[in-house]
């Protein structure tokens, strides 16, 4: 198995072999929709999303979408390696943030610590109900979520047993890298492409925890009882 710097590597440079005919965003972006995509349809499958799956990956040569799965695959063991926002380190360490979109992703050490700030009374919450609950209006690629799950697994709780979250952004990019995130790290919860001021909610993709763990149940219970 890899380690998290080996994988860091491989995928730096396996991205840059990866369809070269394609600008560097274009193909981030289109990796990160394919990646979210193919997760979520595997256990909850959507036809709308194998059409617009089917219509990115038309525009790739082949060997250029066995790079893609094989991308999405080091995230996978990256984040096995260590938790963390992995997805935007690799952004902001590509240059491809964009002025004009705001797309600059906070800095894992900076997510890191406002977490643990931002959760002090986790641990005594956690005491007197069975979950928590938290909520992201502007979730990018959801490394505040990924922090607090680090911090709950630090206070000696599995937070796929005790965390759901509810991550919200207007940008598909940043959904897309936070669908991935989330979900290969096993954190329940919805990841939605919408904006919370305007009420607006687009398109609702649920992580594969949400469905095993059974939260939609454990959440009606609970919401009933209390």
């Amino acid at each position: 198995m890899l380690t998290f710097t080996e994988a860091q590597k491989q995928f730096i440079g396996l991205f840059g072999q990866t369809a070269r005919y394609h600008h560097r965003y274009k193909v981030f972006s289109d990796f990160v929709q394919c990646g979210a995509i193919a997760m979520h349809n595997r256990f909850c499958p959507d036809e709308g999303l194998e059409k617009q799956y089917l219509n990115i990956i038309k525009g790739y040569k082949r060997a250029d979408v066995e790079r893609l799965a094989h991308l999405l695959a080091l995230v996978r063991i990256a984040l096995n390696a260590q938790a963390c926002d992995f997805l935007g380190m690799m952004f902001m360490q590509l240059e491809l943030g964009d002025k004009h979109r705001g797309q600059f992703f906070t800095p894992w050490s900076v997510a890191s610590m406002m977490a643990k700030l931002q959760f002090t009374g986790l641990e005594q919450k956690l005491q007197t109900q069975p979950f928590v609950t938290i909520s992201e209006p502007g979730c990018g690629a959801g490394g505040m979520m990924i922090a607090a799950a680090v911090e709950m697994q630090a206070l000696g709780y599995e937070p796929s047993e005790h965390m759901w979250v509810s991550c919200v952004d207007i940008d598909t990019v940043a959904v897309s890298m936070a669908y991935i995130q989330l979900s290969s790290l096993s954190i329940p919860g919805e990841i939605v492409l919408g904006n919370v001021l305007a009420n607006e909610r687009r398109l609702v993709m649920y992580t594969p925890m949400h469905w095993l763990g059974k939260w939609p149940l454990r959440i009606q219970q609970y919401n009933s009882e209390n």
